[in-house]
């Protein structure tokens, strides 16, 4: 993928200053960048370069397109798809709110726009769980607002019983990805109070649910765990020492500690029907490295079709969806 990259950049550099290549190459390399292998130890010694390249698209961008010159959310309001269409949105722009405390997305749900919807979710990647200021999911949001058609488009089945939790159980978050605050909920418990010293991790930090912090979910987890705490700690220690922010298939340390947590708890919810659901974690950023595997082998499309979508795991838009911003 490496010689991929550099033939992109080359590519940049000669034609960008033609407005056919222009977008198109911009957005082929936000894919490339979003598509590394923490685990391959070749792209740590390209991280630098890859900020750096990042800045300098955002900057030139800023100079192609006056972002605050222009209402991102006035455009969705009067269905402008060819602004769209033709620009690309740095990422400092992609997760702005407005007055209502909306998203882009929120808002196009709002509007009924579901093609402007289907343009910002598929190129951006957004998460599916992304919350707005009112901490409600775009398939919440989608069914308040009886925009059956946008919630049709992004539902996931194995997602329902997960809002269903959230919003039975009045969680207070502010995560974009569903399973953090549902997992967080279930280790709560009385512990007591001990402090705990984990390499790489601020302790005092506080991890966006109620006012806990790292420490305090550590309590948590020691006494969940029990005497599995030791075993579950050396699987942690060591993801900590791989990761490397913006450059892993963990969008941040917290979803490290948490995802690792599943195998040695009962991740199931019984929902108002006395019906048991067995979760499982839905990253965007995990299914991205499963497919990103999966994709080096020759019969990929059956693998995909067999372990995702005909189980019912995900849907087709869901997947191509991923599959739009993975590039080799």
């Amino acid at each position: 993928m490496l010689v991929k990259f550099k033939n992109l950049l080359k590519d940049l550099q000669n034609k960008y200053k033609n407005e056919d290549y222009k977008f198109s190459n911009l957005r082929t390399i936000y894919k490339i960048l979003n598509t590394k292998d923490i685990y391959n130890s070749k792209y740590k010694n390209y991280i630098d370069i890859i900020n750096m390249i990042k800045e300098y698209i955002i900057i030139d961008l800023n100079t192609i397109v006056q972002f605050k010159n222009i209402n991102l959310f006035n455009e969705i309001s009067n269905g402008n798809i060819q602004l769209f269409t033709n620009i690309y949105i740095p990422e400092k722009y992609q997760y702005i709110y407005n007055n209502e405390g909306n998203t882009l997305l929120h808002h196009c749900i709002i509007n009924n726009d579901i093609s402007i919807f289907k343009l910002l979710y598929n190129n951006y990647n957004y998460p599916i769980n992304l919350i707005n200021k009112d901490e409600k999911s775009l398939s919440i949001y989608s069914l308040l607002n009886k925009e059956l058609d946008i919630y049709n488009y992004i539902k996931l089945e194995h997602t329902i019983p997960k809002n269903w939790y959230v919003l039975k159980n009045k969680i207070n978050h502010n995560y974009n990805y569903i399973d953090i605050p549902i997992i967080i909920n279930m280790l709560i418990n009385q512990s007591t109070k001990e402090t705990f010293n984990i390499p790489n991790i601020n302790m005092n930090k506080k991890i966006g649910y109620n006012n806990y912090t790292f420490n305090d979910l550590f309590n948590f987890i020691k006494k969940k765990l029990k005497n599995k705490y030791n075993e579950y700690m050396k699987i942690i220690n060591e993801e900590l020492d791989y990761y490397v922010e913006n450059y892993s298939c963990y969008n941040n340390k917290l979803e490290i500690i948490l995802y690792n947590i599943i195998p040695f708890i009962n991740y199931s919810i019984i929902d108002e029907n006395k019906i048991k659901h067995n979760l499982y974690i839905s990253s965007e950023n995990i299914l991205r490295n499963e497919l990103n595997f999966i994709l080096k082998n020759k019969h990929y499309k059956n693998k995909i079709s067999n372990s995702y979508i005909k189980n019912k795991l995900y849907t087709k838009n869901y997947i191509y969806k991923i599959l739009n911003n993975i590039i080799y």
